[in-house]
C-alpha cells in the first residue's frame, strides 16, 4: 500500500472525480435504458427522474471527500469563477468527468446489448419508434426552439448551482456533511420532475457530450450530431456552464456576499493588521480588488439582506412547484404526475429554506411571516419587507417559468390562452376550485391545509421539542408540504401560499389569460387562496402554542446572586450548558 499509494493531492482529486461520475452515468443512464428497452414495463419517468437523483447521491459520497463531488464540468468551472476551486485544478477535474462518463456508457452498452439487440433488431437508430441513442444523451421535442432548449440548460444548471452553494455555505443552514449528498441528489430530481419536456436536462456537459461521442463510434453515427441540423448538440454543453455561472453569482450577489465578515483574533495578530479586514493575506491584485468591492458593496442592513433571501427562496419555491404542474399539464401526464408534483413542492419548499433560512428564517409565505409575528417571533417592521421579497420572487419566477414553457403551451393550446377546459393551462400558476367545492368548503380546505403547516413548522423548528438539528428543518418542512399535497389537493389544488397563488395570478391575468383568472367562478374563489391561508396560519400558530408552546418550564441560567428559591418550578440551566429540572436538585444544590 505504501509504494502504491498516491499522495499527489490533484491525482487523487482527479480518480474520485473519475469514479464518482463514473456511478452517476452508470446509474442514471442505466435507469433510462432499463426504461427505454423495457418500453416503460419495468422503468418510467419517474424512475429515472428518482434513479439521476440518487446516482449524484452515490456519486457525492464516493468523491465528496476528496475533489468536493463536482460529477460535472459546468459546476467545475463555475466553481473556479467563484474562487472556491483553483483554476489549476479544472482541466483535471474535467478529464476526470469526461473520462468517468465515456467508460460508464460503454459499460452500460455492453451490459444491456443483447436487450438493444433485441428491441432495435440490431440497426441503432437516433430518431423514430425504436430509437436508443436518448438512452445515453438529451434529444429535444420537435416543437422546442433553439432560444428554449438553451433557456432551458440556462436555468435548470442556474438552479442546480444556487441550490449547491445555499446547501454547502456553512454560514447558512449549517447541514450536516453527511447530509449534503442526499440533498444535492434531491436537487437533480426535482430538475428533472419540473424541466424534462424540453430537452431531457442534461444540466452536466460531460453527462451528454461524453455518452454522444461514444454513441457516435458505437453504432449510431453522426446522426447523434446532425439531428435537428446540428443546433441542438451543443447547447447542453455550453449552456450548462453559461446557466452555473450565472447561478453560481446569483447566490453571492444576493446571499454570499453580504454575510457579516468573521475574524478570528489571536494573541499574536496586531491589532494594526485588523484595522482593514479586508487586507487579509491576499496575493494577487485581483484579490485585492475583490476584496476592495466586497466591503464597497456587502449589504449590511439585515432587513434589506432578508428581503433578498426571502425573494430567492420564494423564486426557488416556485421554480420548481409551478415548473413541475407545467411540466405535467404540458406533457399530458407523459412525463409528470400528481406524485411528480407533491413532491416537487415538497422539494421545492426544502430548497428555498436551504437558500434563506439561515438569513429570515426562510418563510417563503406572507401567511407564515404573519402568524409568526402575531406569536412574538418576527418583529412586525419585518413583515411588509419579507412580503414585498416573497411576492416578488413568485411573480419573477412565474414569468421564467413561461418563457422557459412557451413554445411548449403554444404545442399544447395553439396559442389560445385559457383558464379552463381541455387546453386550459392558468391552473399551471395558480390554483382553481373543483366544480362541486362550495366556497364555505374552499375556505376551510386551506384554513385546516395552513393551520396544519403552520403546527408542524412551529413543532420542527421549537428547540425545546425534539431538538431538529438545523441542517435537517429544511427536510422536515418540505415533508410537510408533500403530505399536504398528497391529502389536501382535491378540492382547490392546495395553495396554503398567498404568494404562491396571487403573485402567479397576476402575471396570468397580464400574460394573456385575462381577468378570468379572478371571475373565474363568479369571483367567489381568487381571494380564498390569499385571506384563507392567512386566517389558518394565525390560527394553527396559537393552537400550537396554546396546546404546546406555552407549557414548557421556563429556563432561567444560575448564576451566583440568583436565590434557589426564585427558581423554584423551573428547569435549571447552567452556563456551562448542562440542563436540569429543579426537581432533581437538592436545597443544598
Amino acid at each position: 500500500i505504501s509504494k502504491v499509494r498516491i499522495r499527489n493531492n490533484i491525482a487523487r482529486e482527479t480518480l474520485a472525480e473519475f469514479l464518482g461520475t463514473f456511478t452517476l452515468i452508470v446509474f442514471g443512464d442505466g435507469s433510462v435504458a432499463q426504461s427505454v428497452l423495457s418500453r416503460d414495463g419495468v422503468g418510467n419517468h419517474s424512475s429515472i427522474h428518482w434513479s439521476w437523483g440518487l446516482a449524484v447521491t452515490m456519486g457525492v459520497y464516493i468523491s465528496g471527500g476528496i475533489s468536493g463531488g463536482h460529477l460535472n464540468p459546468a459546476v467545475t468551472v463555475a466553481m473556479a469563477c467563484i474562487k472556491k476551486v483553483p483554476w489549476k485544478k479544472v482541466p483535471l477535474y474535467m478529464l476526470g468527468q469526461y473520462l468517468g462518463s465515456f467508460v460508464a456508457s460503454a459499460v452500460i452498452y455492453f451490459v444491456y446489448y443483447d436487450a438493444l439487440n433485441e428491441y432495435d433488431g440490431g440497426t441503432r437508430m437516433v430518431s423514430g419508434p425504436n430509437a436508443t441513442a436518448g438512452i445515453w444523451s438529451t434529444y429535444p421535442q420537435q416543437f422546442a426552439s433553439v432560444a428554449t432548449c438553451f433557456g432551458d440548460q440556462l436555468l435548470a444548471t442556474g438552479m442546480l448551482l444556487i441550490c449547491i452553494l445555499a446547501i454547502t455555505d456553512e454560514r447558512n443552514m449549517e447541514t450536516p456533511k453527511g447530509l449534503m449528498p442526499i440533498a444535492i441528489g434531491l436537487i437533480v430530481t426535482v430538475i428533472g420532475m419540473t424541466y424534462h419536456l424540453n430537452c431531457g436536462y442534461a444540466i452536466n456537459p460531460a453527462r451528454d457530450l461524453a455518452p454522444r461521442i461514444f454513441t457516435s463510434v458505437a453504432g449510431w453515427g453522426v446522426g447523434v450530431f446532425s439531428y435537428n441540423d446540428y443546433k441542438y448538440f451543443w447547447i447542453p454543453v455550453l449552456g450548462p456552464h453559461v446557466g452555473a455561472i450565472l447561478g453560481a453569482f446569483l447566490y453571492q450577489i444576493l446571499i454570499g456576499f453580504h454575510w457579516p465578515e468573521v475574524v478570528e483574533i489571536s494573541s499574536d495578530i496586531q491589532i494594526q493588521e485588523m484595522n482593514n479586514k479586508f487586507s487579509v493575506i491576499t496575493k494577487t491584485k485581483y484579490m485585492k480588488i475583490l476584496r476592495f468591492l466586497l466591503n464597497k458593496f456587502r449589504i449590511r442592513n439585515n432587513i434589506i439582506r432578508e428581503t433578498f433571501a426571502e425573494f430567492l427562496g420564494t423564486f426557488t419555491l416556485i421554480i420548481f412547484g409551478d415548473g413541475s404542474v407545467a411540466q405535467a399539464v404540458l406533457s399530458r401526464n407523459t412525463v409528470g404526475n400528481h406524485m411528480s408534483i407533491h413532491w416537487s413542492w415538497g422539494i421545492g419548499v426544502t430548497m428555498g429554506v436551504y437558500i434563506a433560512g439561515g438569513i429570515s428564517g426562510g418563510h417563503l409565505n406572507p401567511a407564515v411571516t404573519v402568524a409568526l409575528a402575531c406569536i412574538k417571533k418576527v418583529q412586525w417592521k419585518k413583515v411588509p419587507f419579507y412580503m414585498l421579497g416573497q411576492y416578488l420572487g413568485a411573480f419573477v419566477a412565474s414569468v421564467t417559468i413561461y418563457f422557459v414553457y412557451y413554445d411548449a403551451l403554444n404545442s399544447f393550446d395553439g396559442g389560445n390562452r385559457m383558464v379552463s377546459g381541455a387546453n386550459g393551462t392558468a391552473g399551471i400558476w395558480a390554483t382553481y376550485p373543483q366544480d362541486f367545492a362550495s366556497v364555505a368548503t374552499c375556505i376551510g380546505d386551506q384554513l385546516l391545509g395552513t393551520a396544519m403547516l403552520l403546527c408542524c413548522v412551529l413543532a420542527v423548528t421549537d428547540d425545546r421539542n425534539m431538538e431538529t438539528h438545523k441542517g435537517l428543518i429544511p427536510f422536515s418542512i418540505g415533508l410537510i408540504v408533500v403530505v399536504i399535497g398528497m391529502t389536501y389537493h382535491f378540492n382547490c389544488g392546495y395553495a396554503i401560499n398567498p404568494a404562491r397563488d396571487l403573485g402567479p395570478r397576476i402575471f396570468t391575468a397580464i400574460a394573456g389569460w385575462g381577468l378570468e383568472v379572478f371571475s373565474y367562478n363568479d369571483y367567489k374563489y381568487f381571494w380564498i387562496p390569499v385571506l384563507g391561508p392567512h386566517v389558518g396560519a394565525i390560527l394553527g400558530a396559537f393552537l400550537y402554542q396554546f396546546l404546546i408552546g406555552f407549557h414548557w418550564s421556563e429556563v432561567v441560567e444560575i448564576t451566583s446572586d440568583i436565590p434557589i428559591k426564585e427558581i423554584k418550578n423551573t428547569v435549571v440551566t447552567e452556563k456551562a450548558g448542562h440542563t436540569y429540572d429543579n426537581r432533581s436538585l437538592s436545597p443544598d444544590s
